[in-house]
């Protein structure tokens, strides 16, 4: 991660998840503790990194985007409208102007 990040915030729907990087639960289920470990240390290097807890559906894309990728094997970067059309869709849309009533 040689990207110069700073200032990163990382957004999840998994409270358990979120709750157990922040510390306020020391300790989390036994069967996501590696992760936990993983997470701790590859953003252990960025300036500042935070961790919020979002609902689910503020997490609709990176959501569609992770099962994609996990179901057809594509990991890393690439640009937002390569992935499955309704990743795309929702980016889309999350990129509308909203109307101001």
């Amino acid at each position: 991660m040689d990207k110069n990040f700073s200032n990163v915030v990382f957004e999840s729907n998994s409270q358990i998840c979120i709750r157990a990087i922040s510390q306020v639960d020391t300790s989390p289920p036994r069967r996501i503790q590696g992760l936990i470990s993983d997470i701790k240390a590859r953003t252990q290097n960025f300036p500042s990194a935070t961790f919020s807890w979002v609902y689910r559906e503020a997490n609709t894309a990176s959501h569609l985007l992770s099962v994609w990728s996990f179901k057809n094997s594509v990991y890393g970067p690439f640009a937002p409208f390569c992935g499955p059309s309704n990743f795309a869709s929702v980016i889309s849309k999350e990129a509308e102007p909203s109307a101001v009533v």
